[in-house]
């Protein structure tokens, strides 16, 4: 009795363990854009959104997302998250500060995402749909709850830390 007792604590301990590992990474890629005409220099802020593969959109409809993607085997979450919006968008970007975790409805699916400046636009690896968008139409475009929450919470740092980035050039 004793001995089940603590091999179902064991299996507990072990399923906290296996569900804070992290399985996804991926970006709130952003960048600042000056408004046109604008007398006080002053900029927008857009953000990068994308679609599911298309294979995926056949089956479940199509969704608006943030890139994002497996986490391969020895690789740092954060490069993981540079290497996938790099593949499903062709943005090069560089993190600027974690920005939340959820989970994914297939278990097992733990995703850590980063907010993320732009660099530089590249060729993407993958035919998806990508969209610059301001705050308000990227937060209303976005398919998933948690998606939106994290939006919300990264808009609201970056407007409160404007020297966060030098992006206004």
């Amino acid at each position: 009795m004793q001995e089940s007792l603590i091999n179902l604590k064991e299996k507990n301990v072990k399923q906290k363990i296996k569900s804070a590992c992290f399985t996804h990474a991926g970006g709130i890629v952003f960048r600042r854009m000056k408004q046109q005409p604008s007398q006080d220099n002053s900029s927008i802020i857009e953000y990068l959104i994308t679609t599911n593969k298309a294979e995926n959109q056949a089956k479940n409809g199509k969704k608006y997302l943030f890139p994002k993607g497996h986490i391969e085997k020895n690789e740092e979450i954060s490069q993981a998250a540079i290497r996938e919006v790099y593949e499903e968008t062709g943005a090069l970007a560089h993190v600027i500060r974690p920005a939340g975790t959820f989970h994914e409805s297939e278990p097992g699916h733990n995703v850590k995402l980063y907010l993320m400046e732009f660099l530089y636009q590249g060729r993407s690896k993958e035919e998806r749909e990508m969209y610059w968008l301001p705050f308000e139409k990227a937060h209303d475009q976005l398919s998933f709850p948690e998606s939106k929450g994290i939006i919300i919470h990264m808009h609201t740092f970056l407007l409160s830390n404007t020297s966060v980035t030098n992006l206004d050039k």
